[in-house]
């Protein structure tokens, strides 16, 4: 087996959170296994030796008064109250957005495709209205194309990202407001 077959199976075992593989070909054999380690064949530690106890150096800096009371920290006020959740954002003409619009976000890191082909129209546009099961765009992730899809009908209030951005886990790609 090659160094690179080898690279391979590890990256493919790492990318995908799987804990164990083992593979096996004609003469060669591989097993990765990831986490902790497997408690029926772990050795105990090695018995630590004991220290002196270490004494810190007098501190040759002089000691500090405790602050006056004019110099007093208050404590923090009683419970806050959870603040109403923010206005909608602004579209990108400055009007505000109507208030029961709704996020798409992003499930995965990757980049976001508002086309399928650089040369072809985009998915949806700004005040379109869309159907379930209609592509809304495209999540790249890992050579894989992901496309994400309304699950209800509904009209784009915003398109929050531009085409080819890198996008984070829970991100919000789409705003829309359900019909």
């Amino acid at each position: 087996m090659g160094v690179w077959t080898m690279r391979e199976l590890i990256a493919l075992v790492a990318g995908h959170g799987i804990t164990e593989f083992e593979w096996e070909h004609k003469k060669d054999r591989m097993r990765i296994r990831r986490g902790g380690t497997d408690t029926s064949t772990a050795r105990p530690a090695a018995p630590v030796p004991e220290t002196a106890p270490v004494t810190p150096a007098p501190d040759s800096t002089p000691p500090v008064s405790p602050p006056s009371p004019a110099e007093a920290v208050s404590p923090p006020p009683g419970p806050t109250r959870e603040q109403p959740p923010p206005a909608p954002p602004p579209d990108k003409d400055g009007t505000s957005a109507p208030a029961n619009v709704e996020e798409i976000t992003s499930p995965m890191v990757g980049t976001f495709f508002a086309r399928a082909r650089p040369d072809a129209p985009a998915f949806v546009e700004k005040g379109e209205t869309v159907e379930p099961g209609q592509t809304l765009c495209i999540v790249e992730a890992m050579k894989l194309m992901n496309e994400i899809q309304s699950e209800k009908n509904c009209r784009i209030v915003d398109i929050l990202v531009e085409d080819g951005e890198s996008v984070e886990y829970g991100q919000p790609l789409i705003l829309v407001e359900p019909l």
